[in-house]
């Protein structure tokens, strides 16, 4: 990191995004990341269900899980089996 009076330029950070989505009961979303985004997702009210390469993951309220980079654009996605909403937040960074 630069400092005052050094007249280096500071480091780029890259770039980050945080999108939110309320999923009423039985739907799925599939937010658009590039594939070699680093994703979290964390679920703040009900429970959701994420596909994995060992099966289904389910994430009950304050918990969450992470996309690897190098995956498919559409692999991070999420569905709401439960009968009640579900609010979730996912952190995706190049």
């Amino acid at each position: 990191t630069a400092t005052a009076g050094e007249g280096a330029a500071p480091r780029a950070r890259p770039k980050a995004e945080v999108l939110h989505a309320t999923l009423p009961a039985g739907a799925r979303w599939a937010p658009r990341v590039g594939a070699d985004a680093s994703c979290t997702l964390y679920c703040r009210e009900g429970r959701v269900e994420v596909p994995g390469p060992a099966g289904s993951l389910t994430l009950k309220a304050g918990e969450s899980c992470s996309f690897a980079p190098g995956r498919g654009v559409d692999a991070v996605a999420c569905s709401n089996p439960a009968g009640r909403e579900a609010d979730v937040l996912l952190l995706a960074g190049e």
